[in-house]
């Protein structure tokens, strides 16, 4: 049976809205060459983008093949698509890519995750595994 994602959803909505904010600071002092990113606007996971920058996080898919049903893993891929009005977004996007690689790599999860690492990166979304 797939597991249900609200069991993780708190603490994810922990991570983005209350740790990144301390890893893209991180980031900005690691670099300090004048590109400042700013902490995004989004005070929760489902946030319409009304300031910026902000993020949209979205689910991709979720996967349940027979494998997973034997081992009794739920797999959801999400993304976070960063939405900025910045003109040089490239850049920023990586830089924010950094801060939130950095971020999953350093913070011990809590909940019935099992895996949390990026899966995929696109133009202007981070596309990340979860698996519970």
């Amino acid at each position: 049976m797939i597991k249900s994602f609200e069991s993780v959803y708190k603490e994810l909505e922990y991570l983005f809205i209350q740790k990144l904010p301390g890893y893209i600071d991180i980031t900005n002092k690691e670099h300090n060459d004048g590109i400042i990113l700013k902490p995004f606007a989004n005070t929760n996971l489902t946030d319409e983008c009304l300031k910026l920058p902000c993020f949209k996080f979205s689910l991709e898919e979720a996967e349940y093949t027979e494998k997973d049903r034997i081992i009794e893993n739920s797999v959801f891929n999400y993304s976070m698509k960063i939405i900025t009005d910045i003109q040089n977004k490239k850049l920023y996007f990586w830089r924010y890519t950094e801060a939130f690689r950095q971020m999953i790599e350093e913070t011990e999860i809590t909940s019935n995750i099992t895996e949390f690492r990026i899966n995929k990166i696109t133009d202007d979304k981070i596309i990340f595994r979860i698996v519970l």
